[in-house]
């Protein structure tokens, strides 16, 4: 039997460590929501300090739902406001890839939101991971009920580049 507990190192949600006393496989504890949470504001923190305007990173999602929402997109982000999306890696040969939809992304402040809104449902399982250099979260993946198929729901955001202008 597991308990879930905070990975400071690893920035990691969630890492199992036995719980001899529980007859469930994991149990969630207040304690652990408000330390994640607590994370998670306070890498938000950095980020807002770094006062980054203008940015490039690459974003995909991690569901059960259509190609056009698992297929990776570059997001061209300025005064936090999503300006530009584009398919990361589509060719001339993809036709069923239509214009990506802003509306289905979220700039990086955002997807801090878009977390905390996921620990607020306190989940099943969680896992989050962060940028060493910049603070963002790289690595979100959530399931909010255990016994539910196909309701799991991540992303991953990456390659960030800082556009100076």
């Amino acid at each position: 039997f597991y308990e879930k507990t905070p990975t400071p190192t690893t920035g990691s949600f969630y890492e199992k460590t036995p719980t001899p006393t529980t007859g469930s496989f994991y149990e969630k504890t207040p304690t652990i929501y408000v330390e994640a949470i607590n994370k998670l504001n306070e890498q938000q923190l950095m980020w807002n300090a770094l006062n980054i305007t203008e940015y490039k990173f690459e974003f995909v999602w991690n569901c059960f739902c259509t190609v056009e929402y698992t297929t990776p997109v570059i997001l061209h982000v300025r005064d936090n406001e999503i300006i530009d999306v584009e398919w990361a890696n589509a060719s001339e040969n993809d036709v069923e890839l239509v214009n990506p939809d802003v509306e289905k992304y979220h700039t990086i402040s955002e997807l801090f939101s878009f977390t905390s809104e996921y620990y607020a449902k306190k989940p099943y399982t969680m896992d989050v991971k962060f940028d060493d250099d910049h603070q963002f979260v790289t690595e979100m993946y959530a399931d909010v009920e255990q016994n539910i198929a196909d309701e799991e729901v991540g992303f991953v955001a990456s390659n960030l580049q800082v556009i100076v202008g």
